[in-house]
């Protein structure tokens, strides 16, 4: 494994100026710092069972065949101006992780950009958010991508997202220098959320592209550093070390300063640019069902489903129990609890005819509109009613309600 990358913290607004010119001598790599240390709170009634939970370990799985929609690197040709002048082309990295592991921090560091930031459990990536800068006189362009198990968006929603901005920028000769996943080392158990996200980004990126993967842990100046190795050593001997024996890299964000995030980014710039698995099997033909991604969300439904049914079958025993035993208190807390059962499984009935109209989306195309102005710099017209925005990528209209890709 690769030395440890110094890094800047992505989790606290309070960093130092973003904005500084970074060195532009190539970023060494330092060697390691040491050695590395190897649901509802109310007491069911007696005879009534609990319903199986899942186990917070992962499952796990059998290794997957190289992909076969794999095809070798295509050659782009380069990108010119209507005068014929050969113009540079952007550089892409996307930045992966659960919310609340510092993705939009992270790129805040590195641009400068005055971009959203949360402090809390709501996430404030809401869309895929592509961010052009300039770095070491690269065209560059950092993506922030929303996390699945988000406050707001279902993870099919998730999905969809991610998979428009990926066909988008594959269709337009773009590929991917750079994956960053960013991991809370303050997580005492990986379970729930941070196991699904790192299942999502596997089956996203695939195997291929792993020599291009950054596995970064975060929030370190908030534990021991003798804990924080303990989880370190963990993620890398467990969860992480099919990522790490194919060719990913480890790094810790340790620092809050932004010349730090910056040579992250700088240390990724010289890479083979490679398409993920979710692009190449898009591009063969298969719908997003039928991809990796999709079929792990589907997985990941029906145990959803299971399990609520489950619960909500020993919730109507707990309220049979109750009304046998005349406890009102007890009957009208079952019932709020069974309501609120209900509810969820409406909304995973949402979500699954919302992923069923996923079959149409390798059909979708936007029109495409270029830039007016400097990369990173200029602006955008609505080519339907002349709006004005700077806005990159996928851009919904406010006057008109219309679609259209704003190309970098």
């Amino acid at each position: 494994m690769s030395g440890i990358l110094p890094m800047p913290g992505a989790w606290d607004s309070a960093w130092d100026d973003p904005t500084e010119t970074a060195p532009s001598s190539d970023v060494p790599v330092p060697p390691s710092s040491g050695p590395r240390p190897s649901g509802s709170t109310r007491q069911r009634p007696s005879g009534v069972p609990s319903p199986s939970s899942t186990s917070s370990r992962e499952v796990p799985r059998q290794p997957r065949a190289q992909n076969p929609f794999r095809k070798p690197a295509r050659e782009v040709p380069p990108a010119r101006a209507s005068s014929g002048e050969e113009i540079k082309r952007p550089i892409v990295i996307a930045v992966f992780g659960q919310t609340g592991t510092g993705k939009t921090s992270f790129i805040k560091a590195v641009t400068g950009m005055d971009l959203e930031v949360g402090h809390n459990l709501a996430s404030c990536t809401d869309a895929v958010l592509e961010v052009p800068c300039t770095i070491n006189n690269e065209n560059v362009v950092l993506v922030d991508t929303p996390g699945f198990s988000d406050t707001h968006f279902s993870d099919t929603e998730i999905l969809r997202m991610i998979a428009e901005w990926m066909k988008d920028t594959y269709d337009e000769g773009f590929l991917l220098s750079g994956i960053i996943y960013l991991h809370r080392i303050i997580d005492v158990r990986m379970e729930g959320p941070n196991l699904k996200n790192l299942r999502m980004m596997k089956q996203l990126c695939g195997a291929d592209s792993l020599q291009n993967v950054v596995l970064a842990t975060t929030m370190w100046e908030k534990v021991t550093i003798k804990e924080g190795l303990r989880r370190e050593a963990e993620l890398e001997q467990t969860y992480w070390k099919d990522l790490i024996d194919g060719g990913a890299t480890v790094a810790r964000i340790t620092t809050q300063s932004g010349n730090e995030a910056q040579s992250l980014v700088k240390s990724l710039l010289k890479n083979t640019p490679t398409s993920t698995r979710l692009q190449e099997e898009l591009n063969s033909g298969l719908s997003l069902v039928q991809t990796a991604a999709g079929i792990e969300i589907r997985e990941e439904m029906a145990k959803l489903e299971q399990k609520l049914k489950a619960e909500h079958q020993v919730e109507i025993e707990e309220l049979r129990i109750a009304q046998d035993n005349q406890n009102a208190r007890l009957e009208r807390q079952i019932r709020n609890e069974m309501a609120e059962s209900l509810r969820r499984l409406e909304r995973l009935e949402d979500e699954k005819r919302l992923f069923a109209g996923l079959e149409h989306l390798s059909s979708k195309k936007l029109p495409k509109v270029n830039r007016s102005g400097l990369f990173g710099w200029g602006s955008y017209c609505c080519r339907f009613c002349g709006k004005k925005t700077r806005h990159v990528g996928r851009w919904t209209c406010g006057e008109c309600n219309k679609q259209q890709r704003n190309v970098w």
